[in-house]
């Protein structure tokens, strides 16, 4: 990163979800917490693990067709990390 700026909207992302930490960043429709910020952050890295293990780089666009969950939000935050086009 230069000048302290993010270098792509994951980087911003980030920055927020680490100062949120163990805040609840999903919660069932009865307030139940479904998972932190932190568990965002930890859970897109491991999808832009998966995704780079498959060949996906940067510039790459990936295509989806899913159902509104948790899941697909870490999917397309695992594509702003590695750079690909959600």
């Amino acid at each position: 990163m230069s000048l302290g700026k993010p270098e792509n909207l994951f980087d911003l992302f980030g920055a927020r979800f680490a100062a949120a930490g163990e805040k609840t960043a999903f919660a069932a429709p009865d307030g139940r917490p479904l998972m932190t910020y932190a568990g965002l952050s930890k859970g897109a890295a491991h999808y832009a693990n998966a995704l780079e293990n498959l060949g996906v780089c940067p510039g790459a666009r990936v295509t989806v067709q899913a159902e509104k969950s948790i899941s697909s939000v870490l999917l397309y935050l695992a594509c702003l990390k590695c750079g690909a086009i959600y």
